[in-house]
C-alpha cells in the first residue's frame, strides 16, 4: 500500500473558513522561485480572477486544493513553461502581496487587489515504509470531509514516534503533515483512515 504523506511548512496563519473559490480570467503573469517557495504575480486586468479552490479547514494552513480550468492561475500555467514555476494543488499560500493573516484576510486582499503577489511554499513529499504487527501508529488526525486528505495533527507514540527517533528532522511525520494518497489514487479523508485503521503493511510516502 502506497500512501502519500504532504510535509508541513512553518509560518502559516488562517481562520477555520469554508472552502472558497475565485474565478475565471484569459490573462496570465510572472513568476520567480527559490527551492521551494514561489512567488507569482498576477493582473486582473478589467475583471480577472485567480480561479483558485482554497482548503480552509486546517487552522495553520492556507492550502490550494484546486486549480480551476478557466482563471489567471490556469492561463499562467499553460503559459509559464516551467512545472516548478506552475501553481499547483498541495502549495501553501505564504503571503498576499506582502501581507500575512488570516485565510479571510488573505482571501479578502486577493478578491480586492488589481494586481495580486502570491508567495507560496511547495510541500515536498516523503516515503516511510509502515509495518505494525499489532501495534499503533501513533498519529493523531483530523477528520474532516471537506479537506484535502487526512492532517496529522500529532504524533503521540506508537510507531510514528519510533520512526522519528532514527530519521533526520525534514523527514519525520509531524504536526501540520497531510495524508493524500493511497495506492496511488487520491481518496476521501474517511476512506483514507479507514484503510490506515484496517493495513498492518503499508508505505506513506
Amino acid at each position: 500500500v502506497a500512501v502519500e504523506v504532504f510535509q508541513a511548512h512553518d509560518r502559516f496563519l488562517q481562520e477555520q473558513l469554508p472552502a472558497a473559490c475565485l474565478g475565471h480570467s484569459d490573462s496570465a503573469g510572472r513568476a520567480t522561485s527559490s527551492s521551494s517557495r514561489i512567488v507569482v504575480e498576477f493582473d486582473r486586468g478589467v475583471s480577472g480572477v485567480l480561479g483558485l479552490e482554497i482548503d480552509s479547514t486546517e487552522p495553520e494552513v492556507c492550502l490550494i486544493k484546486a486549480v480551476l480550468l478557466h482563471g489567471l492561475v490556469a492561463s499562467w500555467n499553460t503559459s509559464c513553461g516551467s512545472d516548478k514555476e506552475a501553481v499547483k494543488p498541495m502549495d501553501r499560500i505564504v503571503s498576499v502581496n506582502g501581507e500575512t493573516g488570516l485565510v479571510g484576510d488573505l482571501l479578502a486582499l486577493m478578491a480586492q487587489s488589481q494586481v495580486i503577489r502570491l508567495v507560496l511554499d511547495r510541500p515536498k513529499a516523503k516515503n516511510l515504509i509502515i509495518q505494525k504487527n499489532g501495534l499503533q501508529l501513533g498519529l493523531k488526525l483530523e477528520l474532516n470531509d471537506k479537506s484535502v486528505g487526512l492532517a496529522i495533527k500529532g504524533v503521540f507514540g506508537g510507531i510514528a514516534a519510533g520512526m522519528n527517533l532514527s530519521m533526520e528532522l525534514d523527514q519525520q511525520l509531524k504536526a501540520g503533515d497531510r495524508i493524500v494518497e493511497i495506492d496511488g489514487s487520491s481518496r476521501s479523508s474517511i476512506e483514507l483512515l479507514e484503510q490506515l485503521k484496517s493495513f498492518d503493511q503499508f508505505t506513506l510516502k
